[in-house]
C-alpha cells in the first residue's frame, strides 16, 4: 500500500533543520563568548601584572632584580664576571645639595654608570636631552625643577646649588657647603613625583667624572 507522507517528511525535515540551525547558532555564540571572556581575562591579568610590576620598580627605584648595598671593588668585579647575570650596574649617592641653602628640600645627587642608567631609564617618561657626561652637567625631573622655581626648563640652562659631600652631616650648620653651577643636560617626567602635590625632596643625576 502506498503511503502519502512526503509532505509530512518534508515538514519534519524542515523543523529538524531549523532546530539544528538554532542550536548551531547558540553553540557558535557560546564558543565566541567563552573565547572573548578568556581573552579579556588574560588581557586584564597581564595588564594588572605589568602595572603592579611597574609600581614595584618605581617604589624600589630600579628595574634590577637584586641590589647589593655598599659592595667592595672585589665584589663588583666578581659580579661583573658572573655569566649568569645579564648586566651589573653601579648607582652611587655622590652628594647632597640644596637650592639657596634650603635644607628642608634636599636634593640627592646620584651617579649611574652606563649599565645602571640603561636599566633604570625605562622608569622615566618624556626624556629630553641625555644623561650628564661632563662634570658640570646635571639632569633632573620636571617636578624637581618646578620645586626649585624652574617652570620652563631648557637644555644648557645654568642651575646653582649648594653641595655637601659629607652626607651624614647634612643637618649640621658648621660645615661650609660648596656652591656649584651646573648645566642642565636633560630633564624627564617622573610619574611618582608628578603625583605628589608638594615634593619634600628631589633627585638629580650627575656625572662621576
Amino acid at each position: 500500500m502506498k503511503v502519502k507522507n512526503k509532505k509530512t517528511i518534508r515538514r519534519l525535515s524542515s523543523r529538524i533543520l531549523a532546530a539544528n540551525k538554532s542550536r548551531n547558532i547558540i553553540a557558535a555564540l557560546a564558543i565566541f563568548l567563552a573565547g572573548f571572556l578568556i581573552t579579556a581575562t588574560c588581557y586584564v591579568g597581564v595588564n594588572a601584572y605589568v602595572s603592579y610590576s611597574t609600581i614595584l620598580m618605581h617604589w624600589h627605584g630600579t628595574t634590577a632584580d637584586a641590589v647589593v648595598n655598599r659592595p667592595t671593588n672585589q665584589q663588583v668585579e666578581l659580579l661583573r664576571d658572573n655569566d649568569d647575570l645579564a648586566a651589573v650596574g653601579i648607582k652611587i649617592t655622590a652628594s647632597m645639595a640644596s637650592k639657596d641653602g634650603n635644607k628642608d628640600f634636599p636634593i640627592t645627587m646620584t651617579y649611574f654608570d652606563e649599565n645602571a642608567w640603561d636599566m633604570d631609564k625605562t622608569l622615566y617618561d618624556d626624556i629630553h636631552g641625555g644623561y650628564p657626561a661632563a662634570e658640570d652637567e646635571i639632569m633632573m625631573s620636571v617636578a624637581g625643577l618646578k620645586a626649585l622655581g624652574i617652570e620652563a626648563p631648557s637644555l644648557g640652562m645654568e642651575i646653582t646649588l649648594q653641595c655637601r659631600n659629607d652626607i651624614k652631616k647634612w643637618e649640621s650648620d658648621y660645615i661650609e657647603d660648596t656652591e656649584r653651577t651646573f648645566r642642565l643636560s636633560g630633564y624627564y617626567t617622573d610619574s611618582e613625583e608628578s603625583t605628589e602635590e608638594n615634593l619634600t625632596s628631589a633627585t638629580a643625576f650627575v656625572s662621576r667624572s
